[in-house]
């Protein structure tokens, strides 16, 4: 029997605050690495879904506490350091600049972020796809543009 599970199988009273942080680390660290393995995997195959643009979702909203400014996470696709990522980031109602703050690839943001984040996969998924459904009118549209003014010049 090892150490951890000999620890474990005694009683919560008699085991030391450092061996259950040891027994706590021994269970979370594969699972810290299955969520980064799982998010970078997901990555991929969002960046190959091949987004228009940067896509996000909001969740998280904090109102403060005068009721002047809501401040929210947001989970996306963007552009990081030259690369298509999947990123966390902060912004504000209050933001009439357009970039978001504190952004950085999910892999990379505190362990509470990447778990809390897990519950709005799926949402960016149909917004990356919504977002490419409603391009298509304007693309039409500018093909269309683009083809009369090739004509005029013939």
């Amino acid at each position: 029997m090892s150490k951890s599970q000999s620890i474990a199988t005694r009683p919560i009273s008699r085991i030391t605050l450092e061996e259950r942080d040891a027994i706590a680390n021994l269970a979370l660290e594969p699972q810290y690495d299955a969520l980064n393995q799982l998010y970078n995997q997901i990555e991929g195959t969002f960046r190959g879904l091949k987004p228009i643009q940067p896509t996000w979702v909001h969740y998280n909203e904090i109102v403060s506490d005068d009721n002047t400014r809501v401040d929210y996470e947001l989970l996306g696709m963007a552009k990081y350091q030259g690369k298509v990522r999947l990123c966390h980031a902060t912004d504000c109602d209050r933001n009439f600049e357009g970039d978001v703050y504190d952004l950085k690839p999910i892999v990379e943001c505190p362990i509470a972020v990447r778990v809390a984040a897990v519950a709005h996969v799926r949402r960016l998924h149909e917004r990356i796809v919504k977002s490419k459904e409603d391009f298509i009118p304007k693309v039409d549209a500018a093909v269309k543009e683009l083809q009369s003014v090739w004509n005029e010049l013939q």
